[in-house]
Protein backbone atom coordinates (compact mmCIF):
# COMPACT_ATOMS: atom_id res chain seq x y z
CA UNK A 1 0.00 0.00 0.00
CA UNK A 2 1.44 3.35 -1.08
CA UNK A 3 -0.42 6.60 -0.56
CA UNK A 4 -0.70 9.36 -3.15
CA UNK A 5 -0.25 13.04 -2.46
CA UNK A 6 -3.06 15.51 -3.02
CA UNK A 7 -2.75 18.17 -5.71
CA UNK A 8 -2.42 21.77 -4.69
CA UNK A 9 -5.56 23.85 -4.29
CA UNK A 10 -5.14 27.55 -3.54
CA UNK A 11 -8.10 27.49 -1.12
CA UNK A 12 -6.63 24.71 1.05
CA UNK A 13 -2.86 25.00 0.55
CA UNK A 14 -1.99 24.70 4.27
CA UNK A 15 -4.24 21.69 4.85
CA UNK A 16 -2.94 19.96 1.70
CA UNK A 17 0.69 20.62 2.72
CA UNK A 18 0.05 19.04 6.13
CA UNK A 19 -1.69 16.05 4.56
CA UNK A 20 1.11 15.54 2.00
CA UNK A 21 3.70 15.67 4.79
CA UNK A 22 1.79 12.87 6.53
CA UNK A 23 1.73 10.95 3.23
CA UNK A 24 5.51 11.29 2.84
CA UNK A 25 6.07 10.10 6.43
CA UNK A 26 3.73 7.14 5.99
CA UNK A 27 5.27 5.97 2.72
CA UNK A 28 8.81 6.27 4.07
CA UNK A 29 8.03 4.38 7.29
CA UNK A 30 5.93 1.66 5.63
CA UNK A 31 8.67 0.98 3.08
CA UNK A 32 10.83 -0.20 6.00
CA UNK A 33 8.16 -2.20 7.83
CA UNK A 34 9.00 -5.92 7.77
CA UNK A 35 8.82 -9.21 9.67
CA UNK A 36 11.35 -9.88 12.43
CA UNK A 37 12.31 -12.94 14.42
CA UNK A 38 12.04 -12.37 18.17
CA UNK A 39 15.76 -13.09 18.63
CA UNK A 40 16.80 -10.81 15.76
CA UNK A 41 15.26 -7.47 16.62
CA UNK A 42 17.09 -4.19 15.96
CA UNK A 43 19.66 -3.60 18.69
CA UNK A 44 19.01 -0.72 21.05
CA UNK A 45 15.72 0.80 19.96
CA UNK A 46 15.89 4.53 19.28
CA UNK A 47 13.34 6.40 21.41
CA UNK A 48 10.39 4.74 23.12
CA UNK A 49 9.51 1.21 22.01
CA UNK A 50 6.04 -0.34 21.86
CA UNK A 51 4.79 -3.92 21.54
CA UNK A 52 1.14 -4.69 20.79
CA UNK A 53 -0.76 -7.97 20.59
CA UNK A 54 -4.37 -9.12 20.62
CA UNK A 55 -3.61 -11.93 23.04
CA UNK A 56 -7.10 -13.49 23.00
CA UNK A 57 -7.15 -14.22 26.72
CA UNK A 58 -4.52 -13.86 29.43
CA UNK A 59 -5.42 -17.18 31.03
CA UNK A 60 -4.91 -19.02 27.75
CA UNK A 61 -1.89 -17.22 26.35
CA UNK A 62 -0.01 -15.05 28.87
CA UNK A 63 2.41 -17.84 29.84
CA UNK A 64 3.34 -18.33 26.18
CA UNK A 65 3.90 -14.57 25.86
CA UNK A 66 6.25 -14.71 28.87
CA UNK A 67 8.17 -17.59 27.27
CA UNK A 68 8.63 -15.56 24.10
CA UNK A 69 9.67 -12.53 26.12
CA UNK A 70 12.61 -14.48 27.55
CA UNK A 71 13.91 -15.13 24.02
CA UNK A 72 13.86 -11.47 22.98
CA UNK A 73 17.24 -9.76 22.76
CA UNK A 74 15.62 -6.38 23.24
CA UNK A 75 12.85 -5.58 25.70
CA UNK A 76 10.15 -3.04 24.86
CA UNK A 77 9.28 -0.02 26.99
CA UNK A 78 5.55 -0.71 26.60
CA UNK A 79 3.66 -4.00 26.22
CA UNK A 80 0.04 -3.43 25.19
CA UNK A 81 -2.75 -5.98 24.84
CA UNK A 82 -6.31 -6.38 23.58
CA UNK A 83 -8.82 -9.03 24.65
CA UNK A 84 -7.29 -9.82 28.02
CA UNK A 85 -10.68 -11.21 29.16
CA UNK A 86 -9.69 -10.15 32.67
CA UNK A 87 -12.49 -9.12 35.03
CA UNK A 88 -12.14 -6.51 37.78
CA UNK A 89 -11.43 -7.96 41.21
CA UNK A 90 -9.99 -11.19 39.82
CA UNK A 91 -6.80 -12.23 41.57
CA UNK A 92 -4.07 -12.97 39.06
CA UNK A 93 -0.33 -13.12 38.55
CA UNK A 94 -0.23 -11.68 35.04
CA UNK A 95 2.75 -9.48 35.74
CA UNK A 96 6.05 -8.63 34.04
CA UNK A 97 9.11 -8.20 36.23
CA UNK A 98 10.21 -4.55 36.54
CA UNK A 99 7.08 -3.30 34.76
CA UNK A 100 4.02 -1.51 36.14
CA UNK A 101 0.59 -2.28 34.70
CA UNK A 102 -2.75 -0.63 34.02
CA UNK A 103 -5.99 -2.38 33.02
CA UNK A 104 -9.36 -1.66 31.54
CA UNK A 105 -11.16 -4.75 32.78
CA UNK A 106 -13.66 -6.84 30.91
CA UNK A 107 -17.37 -6.69 31.71
CA UNK A 108 -18.61 -9.09 34.36
CA UNK A 109 -20.56 -11.91 32.75
CA UNK A 110 -18.85 -11.56 29.37
CA UNK A 111 -16.54 -14.54 28.90
CA UNK A 112 -14.28 -13.09 26.19
CA UNK A 113 -13.72 -10.31 23.69
CA UNK A 114 -12.96 -7.41 26.03
CA UNK A 115 -10.27 -6.05 28.31
CA UNK A 116 -7.14 -3.97 27.71
CA UNK A 117 -3.75 -3.83 29.39
CA UNK A 118 -0.69 -1.61 29.30
CA UNK A 119 2.60 -2.66 30.91
CA UNK A 120 5.39 -0.09 31.12
CA UNK A 121 8.90 -0.03 32.56
CA UNK A 122 8.82 0.98 36.20
CA UNK A 123 11.30 3.80 35.56
CA UNK A 124 8.90 5.54 33.16
CA UNK A 125 6.61 8.39 34.23
CA UNK A 126 3.28 7.24 32.80
CA UNK A 127 -0.17 8.06 34.16
CA UNK A 128 -3.58 6.89 32.93
CA UNK A 129 -5.82 9.67 31.61
CA UNK A 130 -9.50 9.11 32.35
CA UNK A 131 -10.53 11.18 29.33
CA UNK A 132 -8.69 8.66 27.12
CA UNK A 133 -9.98 5.59 28.96
CA UNK A 134 -13.55 4.51 28.25
CA UNK A 135 -15.82 2.04 26.53
CA UNK A 136 -18.72 2.75 24.13
CA UNK A 137 -20.84 0.77 21.68
CA UNK A 138 -18.06 0.63 19.09
CA UNK A 139 -14.70 0.28 20.83
CA UNK A 140 -12.85 0.49 24.11
CA UNK A 141 -9.66 2.40 24.82
CA UNK A 142 -7.11 2.68 27.61
CA UNK A 143 -4.89 5.73 27.41
CA UNK A 144 -2.48 7.83 29.37
CA UNK A 145 0.34 10.33 29.18
CA UNK A 146 4.05 9.54 29.14
CA UNK A 147 6.38 12.25 30.42
CA UNK A 148 9.42 12.54 28.13
CA UNK A 149 12.30 14.98 27.64
CA UNK A 150 10.28 16.75 24.94
CA UNK A 151 6.97 16.86 26.83
CA UNK A 152 3.92 14.65 27.28
CA UNK A 153 3.10 11.90 24.77
CA UNK A 154 -0.31 10.21 24.63
CA UNK A 155 -0.23 6.40 24.57
CA UNK A 156 -3.61 4.84 23.71
CA UNK A 157 -4.59 1.20 23.23
CA UNK A 158 -7.82 0.63 21.26
CA UNK A 159 -9.96 -2.41 20.50
CA UNK A 160 -12.78 -2.00 17.97
CA UNK A 161 -15.21 -4.82 18.62
CA UNK A 162 -15.20 -7.54 15.96
CA UNK A 163 -18.96 -7.99 16.46
CA UNK A 164 -19.71 -4.37 15.53
CA UNK A 165 -20.85 -3.91 11.93
CA UNK A 166 -21.58 -0.18 12.18
CA UNK A 167 -18.33 0.80 10.55
CA UNK A 168 -19.15 4.39 9.63
CA UNK A 169 -20.42 5.07 13.16
CA UNK A 170 -17.28 3.47 14.57
CA UNK A 171 -15.11 5.74 12.44
CA UNK A 172 -17.07 8.78 13.63
CA UNK A 173 -16.34 7.80 17.25
CA UNK A 174 -12.67 7.22 16.42
CA UNK A 175 -12.61 10.69 14.86
CA UNK A 176 -13.87 12.14 18.14
CA UNK A 177 -11.02 10.40 19.97
CA UNK A 178 -8.48 11.75 17.47
CA UNK A 179 -9.78 15.28 17.94
CA UNK A 180 -8.75 15.06 21.60
CA UNK A 181 -5.12 14.22 20.83
CA UNK A 182 -4.33 15.36 17.27
CA UNK A 183 -2.52 18.49 18.47
CA UNK A 184 -0.36 16.49 20.91
CA UNK A 185 2.34 13.87 20.27
CA UNK A 186 0.42 10.57 20.30
CA UNK A 187 0.80 6.87 19.62
CA UNK A 188 -2.32 4.74 19.09
CA UNK A 189 -2.12 0.94 18.99
CA UNK A 190 -4.78 -1.71 18.61
CA UNK A 191 -6.83 -4.28 16.81
CA UNK A 192 -9.25 -2.17 14.80
CA UNK A 193 -10.84 -5.08 12.93
CA UNK A 194 -10.50 -3.08 9.70
CA UNK A 195 -8.15 -4.54 7.10
CA UNK A 196 -5.96 -1.76 5.68
CA UNK A 197 -4.80 -4.09 2.90
CA UNK A 198 -8.27 -3.63 1.37
CA UNK A 199 -7.71 0.03 0.62
CA UNK A 200 -10.05 -0.09 -2.39
CA UNK A 201 -12.95 -0.56 0.05
CA UNK A 202 -14.68 2.77 0.75
CA UNK A 203 -14.99 2.05 4.49
CA UNK A 204 -11.27 1.32 4.75
CA UNK A 205 -10.46 4.47 2.80
CA UNK A 206 -12.59 6.52 5.20
CA UNK A 207 -10.94 4.86 8.19
CA UNK A 208 -7.40 5.50 6.92
CA UNK A 209 -8.23 9.05 5.80
CA UNK A 210 -9.71 9.83 9.22
CA UNK A 211 -6.36 9.10 10.83
CA UNK A 212 -4.21 10.68 8.14
CA UNK A 213 -6.26 13.88 7.94
CA UNK A 214 -5.63 14.21 11.67
CA UNK A 215 -1.87 13.92 11.06
CA UNK A 216 -1.43 10.25 11.99
CA UNK A 217 0.71 7.94 9.87
CA UNK A 218 0.29 4.15 9.83
CA UNK A 219 3.36 2.17 10.87
CA UNK A 220 2.22 -1.34 9.90
CA UNK A 221 1.33 -2.58 6.39
CA UNK A 222 1.87 -6.34 6.67
CA UNK A 223 -0.68 -9.11 7.40
CA UNK A 224 -0.88 -9.73 11.15
CA UNK A 225 -3.93 -11.93 11.59
CA UNK A 226 -4.13 -15.42 10.09
CA UNK A 227 -7.28 -17.52 10.25
CA UNK A 228 -7.74 -20.46 7.88
CA UNK A 229 -6.81 -19.07 4.43
CA UNK A 230 -7.38 -15.44 5.45
CA UNK A 231 -4.53 -12.99 6.08
CA UNK A 232 -5.46 -9.48 7.19
CA UNK A 233 -3.76 -6.36 8.53
CA UNK A 234 -6.18 -5.41 11.30
CA UNK A 235 -3.59 -4.81 14.02
CA UNK A 236 -2.14 -1.34 13.61
CA UNK A 237 0.00 1.40 15.12
CA UNK A 238 -0.69 5.03 14.28
CA UNK A 239 1.60 7.92 15.18
CA UNK A 240 1.68 11.68 14.61
CA UNK A 241 5.35 12.05 15.53
CA UNK A 242 7.42 12.78 12.42
CA UNK A 243 10.91 11.29 12.26
CA UNK A 244 13.27 9.46 9.91
CA UNK A 245 14.25 7.18 12.80
CA UNK A 246 10.98 5.30 13.32
CA UNK A 247 11.33 1.53 13.19
CA UNK A 248 8.30 -0.78 12.95
CA UNK A 249 7.45 -4.34 12.09
CA UNK A 250 5.66 -7.62 12.77
CA UNK A 251 7.12 -10.36 14.97
CA UNK A 252 7.34 -13.89 13.60
CA UNK A 253 5.70 -15.39 16.67
CA UNK A 254 2.15 -15.89 17.83
CA UNK A 255 0.32 -16.40 21.08
CA UNK A 256 -3.03 -16.27 19.27
CA UNK A 257 -4.16 -15.90 15.66
CA UNK A 258 -2.65 -12.41 15.85
CA UNK A 259 1.07 -11.80 15.35
CA UNK A 260 2.52 -9.10 17.62
CA UNK A 261 3.48 -5.76 16.09
CA UNK A 262 5.98 -3.19 17.34
CA UNK A 263 7.39 0.26 16.79
CA UNK A 264 10.23 2.34 18.16
CA UNK A 265 9.48 6.05 18.02
CA UNK A 266 11.69 9.03 18.94
CA UNK A 267 10.18 10.81 21.91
Amino acid sequence: MKFKKMKKNRYFDDEIDEYNTTIETANRTLSLCKYYDIDNLPHQFFGTSFYFNNIDGFRSNFDEFKNQLIKAQEKFDFYCFNETNLNAGTRHDFEIDKYNSEFLHSITGKAKGLGLAIYYRNNLDFLVDKSLTYRNNFFECLGGKLKTDVGLVNIIVVYRYSSNNQIKESIDELSALLEKVADQPSVILGDFNLDTLKYDDSNIQQYVDTFMCSGFSPLINKPTNFISKSATSIDQIWCNITSDNICSGVLNISTSSHMPIFAAIPT
